[in-house]
């Protein structure tokens, strides 16, 4: 876990495991297929969240987490394509600049 990752876990996900919200949380536990191996033989394209977080009315979400300016097309792509295919609520994690009073914002897609 790099500490970008750490911090939203520290800053988001545990808080809301303090106050009962969160049921259990994995990070990059899960992987998802995305695509089939291609005719050439070349392997799929697969999807790892960095967390997936039971809640405890039963809905299962998945974050994805950024640092400043570190929002990758080909990932983001990734997470765009799995949204669009597995019936999660799927959440783009970017950290705020300090200037821009730190912490995280969050967007679904």
């Amino acid at each position: 876990m790099n500490k970008t990752e750490a911090k939203f876990l520290a800053e988001v996900i545990q808080p809301q495991v303090d106050s009962g919200r969160v049921i259990q949380w994995w990070y990059e536990a899960w992987s998802f297929k995305l695509t089939e191996k291609t005719p050439s033989g070349k392997p799929g394209i697969r999807y790892t969240p960095d967390f997936v977080v039971l809640m405890d009315n039963g809905f299962i979400i998945v974050f994805e987490v950024k640092g400043v300016g570190n929002a990758q097309v080909a990932s983001l792509n990734r997470t765009k394509l799995f949204a669009e295919q597995y019936p999660f609520r799927v959440f783009v994690a970017a950290q705020k600049r300090v200037k821009d009073g730190g912490g995280f914002s969050v967007e679904e897609y």
